[in-house]
């Protein structure tokens, strides 16, 4: 009897907490978005709503602007393989001249979506992102395609694109802990792979104990994203994931913990 009360009182704290760690993880945007994610619009007027399941990025101005929603319930871990994945729709409206990209002779003009994940080392951001995009550099034809990046600091170290007719596609990024390889995916074809551990360039600087933040990022330039032609994202998905407790969460664990460490020296104690 001393024993199965031992076990009863550690058990609950032991699940708990083992939740946190290797779980996947969905949203279909049609839960509580504001218990979800946190919102952060860096530059320009771009905003991030949920309105019919799924997610809308608009951004009336037309200029610069890069909204993001960060997955605030979880994290990919650097200690274990995971994948994340997330369907985007970039509406036709934006292929063709006058109406979407190509108005603008000034440069680049674009509308973007993606799916990344993040980590900062001692003031450094480190970024990897895929995505689906379509732009037009200074006036000539749009291009539609996957385009994945690489980025310090927001700037740009290198960038892998396949061309595509996808309107609505999935963009994923794989994980393996072993070899440290992020995979970058997007309609499904691998558009290539890049090191974040020793033998990256650079090495991201990354611990087994670090997690690696997940974003949804809106881009656009010189083309304004309007609300009867949203960009789209649906079904954001991870496998591996870490969930990150609420603080509740975190006392209720502790709680969990203290009970089965009571249990624990009543056992020795008898």
């Amino acid at each position: 009897m001393k024993y199965s009360r031992f076990l009863f009182l550690i058990l609950p704290g032991l699940l708990f907490t083992s939740y946190l760690y290797g779980v996947s993880a969905s949203y279909n945007f049609s839960g509580d978005e504001m218990a979800e994610f946190d919102f952060f619009a860096s530059t320009g007027d771009g905003v991030w709503n949920q309105t019919g399941g799924v997610g809308e990025f608009t951004s009336t101005s037309g200029s610069f602007t890069d909204p993001v929603l960060t997955w605030k319930k979880y994290a990919m871990p650097y200690d274990t393989d995971w994948t994340v994945s997330l369907q985007v729709t970039i509406p036709t409206f934006y292929d063709t001249d006058p109406s979407g990209v190509q108005d603008s002779d000034m440069g680049d003009e674009f509308v973007e979506v993606f799916l990344g994940v993040q980590f900062v080392n001692m003031g450094t951001e480190y970024l990897a992102t895929s995505g689906l995009s379509v732009s037009s550099n200074n006036g000539a034809a749009p291009v539609r395609q996957y385009v994945s990046e690489f980025l310090i600091n927001n700037i740009s170290q290198f960038t892998l694109t396949g061309v595509t007719t996808d309107i609505t596609g999935t963009v994923s990024l794989d994980f393996n802990s072993t070899t440290k390889d992020i995979t970058f995916f997007g309609g499904g074809a691998n558009l290539g792979s890049f090191n974040v551990g020793v033998s990256g360039d650079p090495d991201w600087g990354m611990t087994d104990s670090d997690l690696f933040t997940v974003g949804i990022q809106g881009t656009n330039n010189f083309e304004a994203v309007i609300a009867g032609q949203p960009i789209q994202v649906d079904n954001l998905s991870a496998t591996g994931a870490s969930a990150i407790p609420e603080p509740g969460e975190i006392g209720l664990c502790l709680g969990f913990l203290a009970l089965g460490t009571i249990g624990w020296n009543r056992f020795k104690g008898k």
